[in-house]
């Protein structure tokens, strides 16, 4: 970098070749051509000094990084001039909102995605049409940034059955302790992880509390991917208060570090996704399923068979499923179907001696389960799960055990002494 000192240096320089010129000139011809170019000669390097010199001062007071994209300056350096400089004090914006500042790392996934992959970008935007209009709606339910929802294309490309080394499961990625924490069931059943909605309503309270926390989008994205408890401990031992700046120092894993400049680069170009060479309309989401309400137990190859829809489209439908039909301690499920089946369904359904059956199975079987379905109510359902008994804990209540056992305190058995198991 240049500094005063050498600036100084400079000007002697050129002082030096101006009284070599003059002293040339003295023993030639005196005459006016000759003083017009000496004039001329003067000016010109009082004119070249005054330049460096500025140049030199201002480079000392402004260290701007550049991208390190081959001096790349297309799609990425066109929408920077909207957004702000990633500062040491970052202002604070609401929680509504989410800005993007300035930021090499930001600039540099934007040109990756954009630049060097953009087939493969293009594939993960075109699998988020399907999901981003409805979990933008549960997020701006919350008070949240509807374009947080590209945390998902970050995290697992908008794949429901995303699976990662460390268990994190579903198109949000959450671990299992995180997954209960915020309500997703997880049994031999189904993992609620898995269900592209609900586990976007978990996502958005969780993302809404990490934000109640740090009070920065950039520091709540950064726990969503390392946890919490990590980076609030670094902020406390290093007294730095920006995403910014831990990842500078390198006070983040290395994964991390990535992780928040990636969903805000994703963000970037779903604002403007044409001016960086993409198609996409997310706006002209049409619905592709609807749901409706069917029994526990109910097995999905029987109704495929009733309704001429595939076993394995109902199964692709509600990915939270683990085996092929409803988790047999629920009364009732809501089963997600393709649109235009509904009516299909519940006409199936309609044939109420099969539920009432079940039912009657459920409400008498006792603790043994010694009792059997009939054949046609066999056929359409799932052994009911049998009964466990239940020794309450001092101090608690029918409501207390009911939530804890996910159910209310009408479904338990007679005299509170058992209810149904749900592993």
């Amino acid at each position: 970098m240049c500094g005063l000192g050498k600036g100084e240096g400079i000007l002697m320089g050129a002082q030096s070749i101006l009284a070599r010129v003059r002293h040339r000139f003295s023993f030639s011809n005196q005459g006016s051509t000759t003083e017009n170019h000496l004039r001329h000669t003067s000016m010109v390097l009082a004119c070249l000094v005054a330049v460096i010199v500025a140049g030199c001062s201002t480079a000392s007071r402004h260290g701007t990084p550049s991208l390190a994209h081959d001096g790349h300056e297309g799609k990425v350096s066109q929408g920077l001039a909207s957004h702000s400089i990633a500062s040491p004090h970052e202002s604070k914006s609401a929680k509504h909102l989410l800005d993007i500042p300035h930021h090499p790392s930001i600039d540099a996934w934007t040109f990756h995605y954009s630049e060097k992959n953009p087939r493969s970008f293009q594939i993960l935007l075109e699998r988020a049409e399907a999901y981003v209009v409805p979990a933008q709606e549960i997020f701006a339910r919350k008070g949240l940034p509807r374009e947080l929802v590209y945390v998902a294309l970050v995290e697992s490309g908008f794949r429901p059955t995303a699976r990662s080394h460390a268990n994190a499961v579903g198109m949000w990625q959450f671990i299992p302790v995180t997954g209960e924490r915020f309500g997703l069931q997880q049994n031999e059943w189904l993992d609620e992880r898995r269900h592209p909605f609900k586990a976007a309503e978990a996502a958005a309270e969780y993302l809404s509390h990490l934000y109640d926390l740090f009070d920065c989008w950039a520091l709540a994205l950064a726990s969503y991917n390392c946890g919490e408890n990590r980076v609030r401990s670094v902020l406390d031992r290093t007294g730095l208060h920006t995403f910014w700046e831990l990842q500078e120092k390198g006070y983040l894993p290395a994964e991390t570090r990535d992780y928040v400049p990636k969903v805000l680069a994703a963000v970037r170009i779903s604002r403007d996704p044409v001016r960086y060479g993409f198609r996409y309309q997310p706006c002209q989401y049409e619905p592709w399923f609807e749901t409706v309400l069917v029994p526990g137990g109910l097995k999905l190859c029987w109704l495929s068979e009733r309704v001429g829809v595939d076993q394995t489209t109902l199964l692709n439908h509600n990915p939270e499923l683990s085996k092929a039909h409803i988790p047999p301690y629920v009364l009732s499920y809501e089963l997600c179907v393709p649109l235009g089946t509904r009516e299909a369904v519940v006409a199936v359904l309609g044939n109420n001696f099969l539920v009432e059956e079940l039912r009657s199975f459920q409400v008498n079987m006792g603790s043994s389960g010694a009792l059997a379905l009939g054949a046609a109510a066999s056929e359409a359902f799932h052994e009911p799960v049998k009964p466990v008994a239940y020794s309450p804990r001092r101090g608690e209540t029918v409501q207390n055990i009911a939530k804890r056992f996910r159910l209310t305190a009408g479904e338990g058995y007679a005299g509170g002494q058992s209810v149904a198991s749900r592993n």
